[in-house]
């Protein structure tokens, strides 16, 4: 049964029904979720149950004072566990749900301090039952701890509970699609994204993840429609808080299929557009400064890509193609620093560690630039016999000086 709320009334039954929940599932841990929905047709109507839920909260709060307060222990610890959940309560709904999961860690510490304060009390006649009893309690709760943890393993396995205690949420979809996408299985993503869109056809993020996905996959002409009509959807909600940031994505996402596709001065102006919606996304500004680096422009782009640097201090490829544009401009110090840099941030990175062996060997830093460029090839890069020849014919020669 769902009535239509009044505008006062929905934010203190949304932030009471949601005290209740936490409570309720501290409680009675069972039907777990890392996320609870807001009802069918959130927020121009609410079920019965979030508007009597402020009622039900004062009528609690009632009799824990009255039977209560001279027990400090008791107040302790229920006000403990109200202090850390109250501000997390959706009295502004800024989450996807109404509760998550983890948000009750800290707070079940005085809900807990509560629970053992009573358990004693009721215990009190029967005080040789009481290791029993406690043991009992703890290895309950053990055993449903060490249970719920195999769920939290990882985001696959989080998300697809999630899905099976809520088969139609289209969010889990997608956060299951962005886990898939880190363990390389695109086709698992793109099939959770397909499933979200189906869903919601609405939800723009959908479409953006999947054009990005399309993106890695060279499949161009996807990753554009996908960014175009996740931009159609933003234009049609202005004023939704993430629409900044999901139009800055898409022409990121047409700023990069142009730049790859050797399209600059297309390029130039859709990353133009992404600064223009989040003047601080940095992926757009390295972009414009690949861009500069292609019109051989070498001050725009290490003007761009600093700028970046700033908001992404520990990002490699922005490393990387700082010494790109430093060595273009034949300072290879510099360049030095970034590829060194670049491949201190991630060990594995191979094109860093190559362009490292380049901006050395230019340093005439012979001994340095052959120890980089066994790295790059013990990495996987592919060299040019050529310049190996060179560079130990060179570092060979320069060796024999020195002695």
């Amino acid at each position: 049964m769902n009535f239509p709320p009044s505008g006062w009334w929905t934010k203190p039954a949304v932030a009471a029904y949601g005290l209740l929940l936490y409570l309720g599932k501290t409680l009675w841990p069972a039907g777990l979720s890392v996320l609870y929905p807001f009802p069918e047709g959130f927020p121009a109507r609410l079920p019965f149950e979030y508007l009597v839920s402020p009622i039900a909260v004062i009528i609690l709060a009632a009799i824990f004072w009255k039977f209560c307060r001279r027990n400090k222990t008791l107040v302790f610890g229920a006000g403990f566990f109200c202090c850390f959940l109250v501000p997390m309560l959706q009295w502004v709904p800024v989450e996807p749900g109404v509760a998550m999961e983890h948000i009750t860690y800290l707070a079940s510490i005085g809900l807990s301090l509560a629970l053992a304060e009573i358990f004693f009390i009721a215990l009190g006649k029967y005080s040789r039952l009481a290791p029993a009893f406690t043991a009992a309690v703890v290895i309950t709760l053990c055993l449903l701890t060490f249970a719920r943890s195999k769920v939290w393993h990882d985001s696959v396995s989080l998300w697809t509970d999630r899905l099976e205690k809520y088969p139609d949420s289209h969010l889990a979809y997608v956060n299951r699609a962005l886990a898939q996408k880190e363990l390389g299985r695109t086709d698992l993503a793109l099939s959770d994204l397909d499933k979200a869109i189906k869903l919601n056809p609405n939800f723009r993020a959908a479409y953006l993840r999947r054009g990005q996905i399309y993106y890695s996959e060279k499949n161009h002409a996807a990753a554009l429609a996908d960014a175009d009509y996740a931009l159609s959807l933003t234009f049609g909600a202005a004023d939704n808080p993430d629409s900044s940031k999901i139009a800055s994505e898409a022409y990121h996402l047409k700023g990069a299929v142009s730049l790859e596709r050797g399209e600059l001065k297309k390029a130039l102006r859709f990353f133009d557009s992404a600064l223009a919606a989040e003047p601080d996304y940095w992926p757009a500004l390295m972009g414009k400064g690949c861009v500069y680096l292609k019109f051989g422009e070498f001050d725009s782009a290490i003007e761009n890509l600093s700028l970046a640097l700033k908001y992404a201090p520990y990002a490699p490829d922005l490393q990387n193609a700082l010494g790109a544009a430093w060595a273009q401009k034949g300072d290879c110090r510099k360049a030095a620093g970034y590829f060194g840099q670049a491949l201190r941030l991630r060990p594995d990175y191979a094109e860093a560690a190559l362009n490292l062996a380049a901006a050395l060997f230019n340093c005439q830093d012979y001994a340095a630039a052959r120890s980089a460029a066994a790295q790059a090839e013990k990495l996987g890069a592919k060299i040019d016999p050529a310049f190996l020849k060179l560079l130990y014919a060179v570092d060979s020669r320069s060796q024999d000086v020195r002695k």
